[in-house]
């Protein structure tokens, strides 16, 4: 039984689980297909769903569920440091997030403006999903302020939607280590989650919430973002305890470790909706064995260490932040003269390439610079803290 190793090429204290980076690739490609599939014309899509290869599809384009692994994930990797090396300091956490989540978000959201405004974007396509059918005669500085400063509500996403979670990721990102220092009491913290989601989706519902990227007021969206704290405190509370759950499992049989990941995936079919509090507890569950089986299970290990796996990995964020705009930019240039088959293998195929020029150009430039102030942050406060610690004798005046 091969186990995972960690491996990092920025620290030597703190592991980096690469077979981690592998499921955030796979849970990206999944958003990818689903946002694809589900830009089809409606007249096709419903047929699809409801034939033989309904549930295979729903498999393989479950958005919410990948959306909560993200989560999950997120919560489990950026606990680490604080778990299992030199936890770093709120400064310098804050740093590393704004230049890894927000520069990225910020670049795409001003490219993708460009792009729809030199394309002339217009809902004139005829027999064409909503998706591709937007509206974007709006774009004005007022407009892409909302953009910019992440207020969470609809009209503030309209460029590319799916940075809705970016909202929820920065906000969160901002009460982590206190959300750390929860999860060092284990019970008090689920409890207290169970709490939160619960109390969260009782107000959503009051509210008439349907979608988080459907939100008309900042009340609304912050209610959301309460309703995803719950997943970031699960992905805390795996990381503490991943030791002791990898050795659980490695007692168990091969059978029932298969079996275990088999009915994780087989929860990816359920119907797809954030507003049923049951079925987010479920696809948590889902990306908690998912995860801790991708360390210690040979086969899904080196699946997970494949060449291709492992390179959707490193630029699934930007795999998520390109492929709204590179599909509605092909769809209003394609749409008219070919097939909705045609257009979605252009726009999976094209998100791909620009993706991997966007990471090469933006998202490691980010994360450099990110590394680099934080680390001056971390260097700043440690020369603060030694000269309260040991004051200079103040020179004999004579």
């Amino acid at each position: 039984m091969a186990a995972m190793k960690p491996f990092s090429t920025r620290s030597l204290i703190v592991p980096h689980f690469t077979g981690l980076d592998a499921v955030r690739g796979c849970a990206c490609m999944v958003v990818l297909l689903y946002h694809c599939l589900y830009a089809m014309p409606p007249a096709g899509l419903a047929p699809l769903l409801n034939s033989n290869w309904g549930y295979p599809i729903r498999l393989v384009t479950n958005g919410e569920a990948a959306v909560i692994l993200f989560f999950w994930l997120s919560g489990y990797v950026l606990a680490l440091p604080f778990f299992r090396g030199p936890a770093p300091g709120y400064v310098s956490f804050l740093v590393k997030r704004f230049c890894r989540l927000y520069i990225p978000f910020a670049a795409v959201v001003g490219l993708a403006t460009l792009a729809y405004h030199t394309v002339g974007v217009k809902p004139d396509l005829a027999d064409i999903n909503p998706m591709l059918n937007l509206q974007y005669e709006r774009l004005t500085g007022v407009w892409l302020t909302g953009h910019f400063l992440v207020l969470g509500r609809s009209e503030d996403i309209d460029i590319d939607t799916v940075v809705w979670t970016l909202v929820h990721e920065m906000r969160i990102s901002l009460i982590f280590p206190l959300l750390v220092l929860l999860c060092r009491y284990r019970g008090l913290a689920i409890a207290l989650a169970l709490v939160d989601l619960g109390i969260a989706h009782f107000l959503l519902i009051q509210q008439g919430a349907s979608e988080p990227w459907v939100v008309d007021r900042f009340s609304t969206s912050m209610l959301w973002t309460m309703s995803f704290v719950p997943h970031f405190i699960g992905g805390i509370l795996l990381c503490r305890s991943s030791d002791r759950i990898r050795s659980f499992l490695r007692g168990t049989s091969f059978g029932v470790r298969v079996a275990a990941l088999a009915a994780a995936v087989t929860l990816l079919v359920l119907p797809q909706s954030y507003m049923f509090f049951s079925l987010t507890l479920l696809y948590g569950l889902s990306a908690a064995v998912i995860m801790m089986l991708s360390f210690d299970l040979a086969f899904l290990n080196r699946l997970l260490d494949t060449r291709l796996l492992q390179g959707l990995g490193r630029i699934s964020y930007s795999i998520y932040l390109v492929h709204i705009p590179v599909l509605l930019v092909t769809g209003y240039v394609m749409a008219k003269n070919y097939s909705y088959t045609i257009v979605g293998a252009a726009a999976f195929a094209g998100s791909l390439v620009i993706a991997a020029l966007f990471h090469r150009a933006v998202e490691q430039p980010a994360m450099k610079l990110g590394r680099k102030l934080a680390s001056q942050s971390d260097l700043a406060m440690h020369s603060k803290n030694s000269r309260l610690r040991h004051p200079k004798s103040p020179k004999n005046l004579l």
